[in-house]
């Protein structure tokens, strides 16, 4: 594996699935004249790349050189998602398009007014129908090896559908690639934390650690609020790992490796607004800070940091490295 670097410039592939999260926000200021529905004047719209997409930009915000990978279909909102990333810098030539495929958008309408807060009044998707074809994840994996100087690739199950691009073979294919240029791979599970056995680290939630557990060693852990080292070293040995953190909101995180070693820490939140899209920014700081380092103890501790930054926020958000210093 490289040698920990003296900044936060790693260069970091992003691999996994994306959409465009769209939020329009308005007024109601009458029922309309042409059927008995609520009119709502626009006043405002926000678009962001969601999934994966909140991965790369956290990364991006903490000081990373991002490249972000995936398939996407000929849409304009992968034009959308595309400009979003160039306008950050983000590179974006690890990316294919698969004809039949579209790239998910989802659609929130916000009300607000003098007298109440904003708030959601509905929300419509736009999903992704055809699975991707193994052809396309050849062509991604070709794109793949030809990136050179990598510090980590990152891969993200966010299977919203069914029909996402991380599954066990392709998680294999990019093993091997990683193994062959000597960089570190991490995953972050979503409900499949097996589909990452054998990588170098994973991040994992309490409720699948409470599944795995249950699943693999045969023990239903639902009523605690941990797992604890005892339980964490069998986690990690099932789905032999080197390196498993375990998030658990409120109650802190939790981190083992292979090499025996083991910390805990409890939450540093003192504001929570929003928890949305926290799990993002807790793994893009922790990897930075491990890339930096080579130090778990401190890169668990600066993900708790940025994350509690980002849950004393309203709506799914990054962090930025200046907002840590004030």
């Amino acid at each position: 594996m490289k040698k920990p670097k003296k900044n936060n410039k790693s260069r970091i592939l992003i691999i996994g699935d994306y959409c465009l999260d769209e939020y329009l926000e308005g007024q109601v200021v009458e029922v309309s004249p042409e059927a008995p529905i609520l009119r709502l004047v626009v006043t405002g719209e926000n678009i962001n790349p969601g999934m994966t997409g909140n991965i790369a930009y956290n990364f991006n915000s903490l000081g990373g050189r991002v490249l972000a990978g995936g398939v996407l279909g000929p849409d304009v909102s992968s034009k959308k998602l595309t400009t979003l990333f160039k306008q950050k810098a983000i590179d974006i030539s690890a990316m294919v398009t698969q004809k039949n495929r579209i790239t998910p958008k989802f659609s929130r309408i916000l009300t607000n007014g003098e007298r109440y807060p904003v708030q959601a009044i509905v929300r419509f998707d736009r999903e992704i129908k055809y699975e991707v074809s193994n052809q396309t994840r050849i062509k991604l994996l070709e794109k793949i090896k030809k990136i050179k100087n990598l510090d980590v690739i990152v891969l993200a199950d966010y299977n919203e559908f069914g029909q996402g691009l991380i599954n066990e073979e392709f998680v294999s294919e990019i093993k091997k690639i990683t193994e062959h240029q000597k960089i570190k791979l991490v995953g972050d599970s979503r409900l499949r934390p097996h589909i990452f056995k054998g990588i170098n680290l994973v991040k994992i939630n309490l409720k699948e650690a409470r599944e795995i557990y249950n699943f693999f060693i045969g023990k239903n852990i639902k009523n605690t609020t941990e797992c604890g080292e005892d339980i964490s070293r069998e986690l990690l040995k099932v789905l032999q790992l080197d390196v498993l953190i375990i998030t658990a909101d409120k109650n802190g995180s939790e981190i083992i490796t292979d090499s025996g070693e083991y910390f805990k820490i409890t939450s540093s939140a003192k504001k929570v607004v929003d928890v949305c899209g926290a799990g993002d920014t807790f793994l893009a700081g922790f990897v930075l800070k491990w890339l930096s380092t080579g130090n778990y103890k401190k890169a668990l501790e600066f993900a708790d940091q940025v994350s509690a930054v980002a849950v004393s926020k309203s709506g799914v958000s990054t962090v930025s490295l200046s907002e840590l210093k004030s």
